[in-house]
């Protein structure tokens, strides 16, 4: 597969996620999906096969232009701020599965999606436990669908559950 070049010098070498597009872009894939329905952006294609969505580096750099030029895809003036920048004195940010409602970084979703996965018995300290062995450095910049594959591997692996998973 070719690149395909951009007007800054970055080459777009093969087809990435939503996920990954959304984050070239600087925005959630939540928003990314707001400004698709509205024209701004151009739209994933999907794998003929698996229907799973993904961009091709020649949508990529377009859609890189439209962010640059602040002229949407549809035509009109889209003016995109820049994110605002950290400074020292911020707080960190929370882990993405880190339980804001309550601040305790119990981990509730990360305790939900497992219960949900199938892993009845689970508790907040197996969970801590998992996120530590997985992820040693913290779970910032994670991924969060790789946080609950790489913790649902991990708690199945140390109870022994050698079922096949629809996650392996």
């Amino acid at each position: 597969m070719t690149s395909a070049p951009s007007h800054d010098g970055r080459r777009f070498d093969g087809p990435i996620s939503v996920t990954q597009m959304a984050a070239m872009l600087r925005l959630s894939r939540s928003r990314l999906y707001q400004l698709i329905a509205e024209g701004v952006f151009l739209p994933p294609e999907r794998d003929p096969r698996t229907g799973r969505p993904f961009y091709p580096p020649d949508v990529q750099q377009q859609n890189m232009e439209i962010r640059q030029g602040n002229v949407g895809a549809n035509g009109e003036l889209r003016l995109f701020y820049r994110p605002r920048q950290r400074h020292e004195t911020d707080a960190p940010l929370p882990p993405p599965c880190y339980d804001s409602t309550t601040g305790s970084g119990s981990y509730r979703e990360l305790l939900v999606a497992m219960k949900q996965l199938g892993l009845k018995g689970v508790s907040t300290k197996d969970i801590e436990e998992a996120v530590r062995s997985c992820f040693p450095k913290g779970l910032e910049g994670q991924d969060e669908g790789d946080v609950i594959r790489s913790c649902y591997r991990f708690l199945r692996e140390s109870r022994g559950d050698e079922e096949v998973s629809i996650l392996d």
